[in-house]
This record gives C-alpha cells, structure tokens and sequence, in this order.
C-alpha cells in the first residue's frame, strides 16, 4: 500500500492509505532543515521556535521552566523554519506525525546553535546543556528536552545517533575547513543522516527494522545534506566559515580568504559542482534503497524527493528559495503515489 495524499484547500496535505497490487505496493518507503539542507550542515536561521527558556538554555539550570510544550507550539513554527521536512509529515497518522515534529524541532534548536551565541565557547556551552538536559540534567523540565526524552522512550530511538548529531554541531564553530571528504561525509551522516535515522526509527517503530533503512538514511542525509551545505553556502561564507575540504581548496588553487570573498568565481562554481555531483550520486543511492523500504518510512525521508530541485537550481548558479508550496506537495504526492522519488 502507499500513500495517496489529497491537497486541501488549506494548503495542507491529508494522507489517505489506497491498495496497490504486487511489488509497488510496498515500495513507498521511500527526505531542508528550516534552512536546514539536512540541516545537515543546514546553514544558520533567524526563526525562534521555543520561548526563550529554550532558544536561549541557561548551563547553570536557572531558567525558569515553560509551560509544556503543545503540538500547535511544536508544528506551526516549524512549518516557518524547516517547512520541507514539515511537509513530508502531513503524510503520518497523527501519533507519528507528534513525533516526527518534536525531532525535528529539537533539531532546529540544535542546528541553529552557532547564530544563536555570539562566541564559540557560549555555542559548546549551549549544547553541552542540551546534552545534559536530555539525559537528566539542569534543563530536564525544558518542554523540548522533557518531549524528547519521552519520545526516546516511547519510540525506543537510538540515543547515541542523538548524543553524536549534538556532538557533531561543535564542528559548526570550526574556523578551519575539514580536511578531506571523509571527514564532511562523517559530518553530514552525524548530522542531515542523524535526523533521517531517527525519523525512521519513529515511523517504524511497530515494524521490523528493514536491513536496508540505515544505509537509506544515511543516503538521504547525505544528498540533502550536500545540497544543503551549498544553498547554505553564502550564509556561512559571509561568517568567514566554509564546509568545502581544505584539499578541494588546495587542488583548487585557492585561498580560504578568496573563497569568502567571492561566491560566484569560476572556481568557487567548480567547488560547488564537485559537491553537488556528491549529492547527485546519494540521491541516487536514496532512490533505489528507499524502494526497499516499508510504507510507512515515507514520512521520514519522502522530503528528498524535493532536492533536486533546490540542486538543479544551485548548479545553474541561482540561490533558490523554497519552490512554491502547492508545487512542492504535488512533487511529494507523486512520489508517496508512485512509491518513487
């Protein structure tokens, strides 16, 4: 069976569950954080989901606790800031779709760590109290971190993928680009892959656990991630921050410096286009993996079938905003319908 979605007039995509014959049937399983190109290495955002005792943690444990946190206060904001991800959650019965939307939340509020502090030491501060908060600590009674440890329990989720992808947002206040591309795929898997793994987890936590659905995460994360980190790309270089390898660089023939000065150069375009052929070769890995995978993982990686598009747009030079809405739940309809990217 897969999904067959019915666009409302409110704009919002109401799943619908339709019978199919033979092999199709179960080929629906199937992938930007706000500016979150995998929220991988999304790139920074201005939006605030949380009130301040959450957006703005105190390490000592001495904000005052906010009132729990509700699905309207988990799901409209983050139709703003990762609206991509969102969409792909209309596609979930209800119980699920919470889940989903508390993961990805506590996501962006992670991800946005380095343009929410103004120095480094703050931003490692900051996720060290995340860290601690989920595991007991100080901020135990924050809504955000009180919802995910629920969810940790009630959906059994894998709390090292979690403890990694906060570990690895340290990177973000790196001055110094990654070595190679084995130390950014590491990144973008801790990351964008992070959030795919657990996204899974949460909408096949009554299923078996497929053998293919950790590498069709980590495909997912990568080809959104990869795509992510380009269109997050003039963000980060105006920080004087770059994800692309110091060896891309130095085969390159160019400085750190040149690479922040100008986004447009033939040879920044060139860097640009050797990690997006990076995307290109995961989305396709994501494609055939996600034809393995159940049903019901849809909702948890059926936002990659939109990242062509944003990476169409980036090879032809353009910083694309998010595609129309009705274009984007048409793409995504045709996808859960289809049982394909």
């Amino acid at each position: 069976m897969v999904y067959i979605a019915i666009v409302m007039h409110t704009g919002e995509v109401r799943p619908r569950m339709a019978e199919r014959d033979g092999a199709a049937a179960r080929d629906a399983g199937g992938l930007p954080n706000g500016f979150s190109p995998g929220a991988s290495g999304e790139g920074p955002r201005a939006e605030l989901i949380h009130p301040p005792a959450v957006t703005a943690p105190n390490p000592m444990g001495s904000a005052k606790p906010a009132p729990a946190a509700s699905d309207e206060l988990l799901s409209t904001p983050l139709k703003r800031v990762d609206e991509d991800r969102w969409l792909a959650t209309r596609f979930a019965p209800a119980a699920t779709r919470a889940r989903l939307e508390t993961l990805y939340s506590f996501n962006y509020e992670v991800s946005r760590t380095a343009e929410a502090v103004s120095e480094p030491n703050l931003g490692l501060i900051r996720l060290a109290w995340w860290r601690e908060a989920l595991n007991g600590g100080p901020g135990a009674a924050n809504p955000l971190a009180l919802a995910m440890v629920n969810l940790l329990s009630e959906a059994n989720l894998d709390a090292a993928v979690l403890d990694a992808l906060i570990e690895a947002r340290a990177k973000d206040f790196d001055e110094i680009p990654f070595e190679g591309w084995g130390d950014l795929e590491a990144y973008v898997d801790a990351t964008a892959g992070a959030v795919a793994h657990l996204a899974l987890q949460i909408c096949l936590t009554d299923e078996p656990w497929p053998k293919q659905a950790t590498a069709c995460a980590r495909a997912v994360g990568r080809a959104w991630g990869f795509t992510g980190l380009m269109r997050a790309a003039p963000v980060w270089h105006a920080r004087r921050r770059t994800f692309l390898p110091r060896r891309l660089i130095e085969h390159l023939k160019i400085t750190p410096a040149q690479v922040f000065a100008d986004n447009g150069s033939h040879v920044l375009q060139q860097a640009s286009l050797a990690m997006l052929d990076r995307a290109r070769f995961a989305y396709g890995q994501a494609q055939d993996l996600a034809r393995l995978m159940p049903t019901a993982a849809f909702p948890a990686i059926g936002y990659v079938a939109l990242e062509p598009g944003y990476r169409n747009a980036q090879q032809n030079g353009q910083q694309q905003k998010a595609r129309a809405l009705l274009g984007r739940q048409l793409r995504l309809v045709a996808a859960s319908a289809l049982g394909r990217f």
